[in-house]
């Protein structure tokens, strides 16, 4: 795994000299070639960062392969899996449209509240709540309740807790640092990257999920929206299956096909396409550029037509959630950090 200077240099432009987060490392690898190229500061190749929502991407493949092992139905609703969802909107969505993010369910609902007064969460009850929480949208919303409720659909078709189940469909079969914190710690990861020092929760968050809902309802464990940890090169490995899959080859090939099918305003099952200027995939993207992004600062994107894979990780979250107006946002340092990704691969293939 090179360690490039050039990129180096461009994470501290983009990220730490430009405070958008203390700690960030980015890398590009292309399909067919062993090697990923990185950089970074504040960071080893082999940390592990809180993922975030790219967790809903692992998910998805973990989805797309039960269903073509036999393991469930996508186009059965919720409710057959959880029968404490029926008589409810979320419940009534076929767990394919809750991975497209086409059920109708609003965004986000602190489900978290009860832990944060000391109180137990129900799961019982989250679950329900969440199912309920639909809004006036007809079209593909992004949401994080239907990906916990796919995430338990997963989980009760399987009869294994979820981040088991990642490990076993995905982690462990392609040798994958993907994981949720219990199970890297089983594995003997200690180098965890920090996300924010929360006191409601006890302070430094530290090898513990940093979103709110996950931690309630999961613990060390994983949600169907968030919840796993992943190294760069980790992550990269990853995105080159993916890419790899979208360009008709490798292990992915048919579960790609089936998460490229579902794609509707710019989201499908566990991606993001990126499209218009502003797109955090930059602008030097390919026209076929997928990916998806972490609200810790976590990125990742595949471009099947050049065959390359690029990823950034920062904590951009520590030591709080909210920066400064006056501080550059990730959405601006993921596409400079992006597009130089880009221009490096395209270099190196001339």
């Amino acid at each position: 795994m090179p360690r490039e200077a050039d990129i180096d240099a461009l994470v501290r432009g983009c990220v730490t000299e430009a405070h958008v987060a203390p700690v960030g490392v980015a890398a590009w690898a292309r399909v067919g070639d062993g090697r990923v190229f990185w950089g970074g500061e504040g960071a080893e190749r082999d940390s592990a960062f809180d993922l975030a929502s790219v967790t809903k991407t692992c998910v998805a493949v973990t989805a797309a392969g039960l269903a073509r092992s036999g393991g469930l139905s996508l186009d059965r609703p919720a409710q057959h899996y959880l029968p404490g969802l029926a008589g409810t909107r979320g419940g009534s969505a076929p767990l394919r449209l809750l991975l497209a993010h086409r059920s109708g369910l609003r965004a986000h609902e602190q489900l978290y509240r009860d832990s944060w007064a000391g109180r137990p969460v129900s799961r019982h009850h989250a679950l329900r709540r969440a199912a309920e929480a639909h809004g006036q949208h007809s079209g593909a919303l992004y949401s994080d309740l239907g990906y916990i409720i796919a995430g338990a659909c997963l989980e009760a078709a399987a009869k294994t807790p979820l981040d088991l189940l990642i490990e076993e469909v995905l982690a462990r079969p392609h040798k994958l640092w993907i994981g949720s914190a219990r199970r890297l710690r089983a594995e003997g990861m200690r180098l965890f990257v920090p996300t924010e020092i929360q006191p409601a929760r006890g302070g430094l968050l530290l090898g513990v999920v940093h979103d709110d809902n996950a931690w309630a309802l999961s613990g060390l464990g994983c949600s169907g929206h968030a919840g796993l940890f992943g190294t760069l090169e980790a992550l990269v490995r990853f995105g080159l299956l993916l890419t790899a899959g979208a360009r008709g080859s490798g292990p992915f090939e048919p579960l790609v096909r089936d998460l490229l099918a579902e794609n509707g305003q710019g989201l499908g099952m566990g991606l993001m396409f990126a499209s218009g200027p502003d797109s955090q995939a930059g602008q030097l993207r390919g026209p076929r550029v997928f990916g998806h992004l972490g609200f810790t600062g976590t990125s990742l994107w595949c471009d099947p037509d050049r065959g390359v894979a690029t990823a950034l990780l920062t904590n951009r979250v520590y030591p709080r959630r909210n920066p400064r107006p006056t501080v550059p946002g990730i959405a601006s340092a993921r596409r400079a950090v992006h597009d130089q990704l880009w221009a490096l691969s395209d270099r190196a293939a001339s």
